[in-house]
């Protein structure tokens, strides 16, 4: 037995039994097993380990454990008060009809909105094992653990191999190729660098050591949608982080520019990033074939306005607009996530889902803010954090079909799950902190109640 199995098969264990203790290590269990699957590492090949359908197992796990443990407190899994729980039904309704009454072939739709709702039901999932303030860290480490195993595998152990000038070869479920690994790599990366300037001393440690090497990975994989998302997200952080923790998101920011000068040594990469911003007559067959996919993904939507179901565009419809734009393809993706919603799942789901992703960040944005004014200002740069994220993954995802990605789903239960924490947080006790929520400002000025934003009972004005 490998030392790396073995270490896999503890982790797996020690999360197993802290589930039975609370619910966010559920929600990790299923994490744990979708970055560190055995079927997509050398380990777990090697020790008759794949093909088991490890995820699958694990988010039955997740869903037993996180409604027993919420029952026992009386708390409801699928609640639909929000904007965001109720566009995620909206979602999940709309493809429900769209796949039995639209879709020409069931049984190419069925994958996509089996999948669809598995994500749905995950969103509320993450959502509802977010007790309090220290299981938004706890998650966030899991987050750290699998996304650095993936650059410690490529970096260190050299996994993966070059091709065509992209990493190829590493992957999880969802994100087998370069472009989807990316997208993943990008929406998570600000969850880490929040590690780094926040959080338990080994947390903060652990997530220094790994953010360079989720970095690395996102170069090597080399695509120019990841490439744009990354600056997004970056641009965004800082104005998203309240005023007060700028300071720590600037230090932050200054540390992840100076390792990306480092690392952005292969001149490959910066050629075919800057073919993004070319001329039509300078761009590559590459770019220039993904704006005529667009054009063939557009014109589907103005005839099927209300989509035609799962992979409606790729093995479906699609075929018959390649000729009017000049190719040839009988199977082939539109390369842009909000072309493909539409296809999919009409111009409403469009709608739905892209509303899905804004109320999430906005409800991570204003308790933020919030947060901070109460005098906690580094808990504060959580929110920041999955608002730079989501809006990376949306820059990101114009370039590649990821809107229907899971980890868009696990962003906005965790802003979700971030503003109800701090919403259902108690009033400081006698020595100044309360349990499941606020902690003393390490401000000399004690910590305001109700704070600012919160009512006398203590839930958040405006958030959804």
């Amino acid at each position: 037995m490998s030392i790396s199995l073995l270490a896999w098969l503890s982790g797996l264990l020690l999360l197993g039994l802290a589930s039975c203790r609370r619910p966010v290590y559920a929600a990790g269990f299923y994490l744990y097993t979708f970055f560190l699957i055995p079927d997509y590492w050398w380990w777990g090949k090697a020790a008759g380990l794949a093909g088991y359908r490890w995820s699958f197992m694990s988010g039955w796990f997740t869903f037993f454990l996180v409604l027993f443990h919420n029952a026992r407190r009386g708390r409801t899994v699928f609640v639909t008060g929000s904007p965001v729980d109720l566009l995620a039904v909206g979602i999940l309704l709309n493809a429900t009809l769209v796949h039995l009454f639209l879709a020409p072939s069931w049984a190419v739709s069925l994958g996509p909105y089996s999948l669809l709702a598995k994500f749905v039901l995950l969103y509320f999932l993450i959502r509802a094992s977010l007790w309090e303030r220290q299981d938004i860290y706890r998650l966030c480490a899991i987050l750290v653990l699998g996304a650095g195993y993936i650059g410690y595998e490529v970096t260190i152990n050299d996994r993966g191999h070059i091709q065509k000038g992209r990493l190829e070869g590493v992957g999880v479920p969802g994100a087998t190729g370069a472009n989807e690994l990316g997208n993943l790599l990008v929406t998570v990366l600000p969850l880490i660098g929040t590690c780094v300037i926040h959080g338990p001393l080994a947390l903060r440690l652990f997530a220094l050591a790994a953010a360079p090497l989720v970095l690395n990975v996102i170069l090597l994989v080399n695509s120019r949608g990841t490439f744009l998302g990354l600056i997004a997200a970056a641009i965004v952080f800082l104005p998203a982080c309240p005023p007060r923790a700028r300071r720590f998101a600037a230090a932050g920011l200054c540390a992840g520019l100076l390792a990306l000068v480092f690392l952005l040594r292969d001149p490959h990469i910066v050629e075919r990033f800057l073919t993004t911003f070319a001329p039509a007559e300078e761009r590559d067959s590459s770019a220039q074939e993904r704006l005529v996919l667009w054009r063939a993904g557009i014109a589907m939507v103005l005839d099927h306005p209300l989509g035609s179901g799962g992979y409606a565009f790729k093995r479906v419809r699609g075929k018959d607009y390649m000729p009017d734009v000049g190719l040839w393809y009988t199977v082939r993706s539109v390369h842009n996530g909000y072309i493909n919603e539409a296809c999919e799942w009409g111009i409403q789901g469009l709608a739905l889902k892209v509303g899905f992703l804004l109320y999430a960040a906005a409800a991570a944005w204003r308790t933020s803010r919030r947060v901070s004014l109460a005098g906690h200002v580094r808990d504060g740069l959580v929110g920041a954090a999955v608002v730079s994220g989501l809006v990376g993954f949306m820059v990101s995802t114009t370039f590649g079909d990821y809107l229907d990605a899971e980890w868009a789903y696990w962003c906005a239960a965790i802003a979700i799950g971030y503003s109800e924490v701090y919403a259902r947080a108690k009033a400081p006790s006698r020595d100044g902190y309360a349990r499941g929520g606020w902690q003393r400002s390490s401000s000399s000025a004690p910590a305001q109640w109700p704070a600012p934003g919160w009512d006398s009972r203590g839930m958040a004005r405006g958030v959804p």
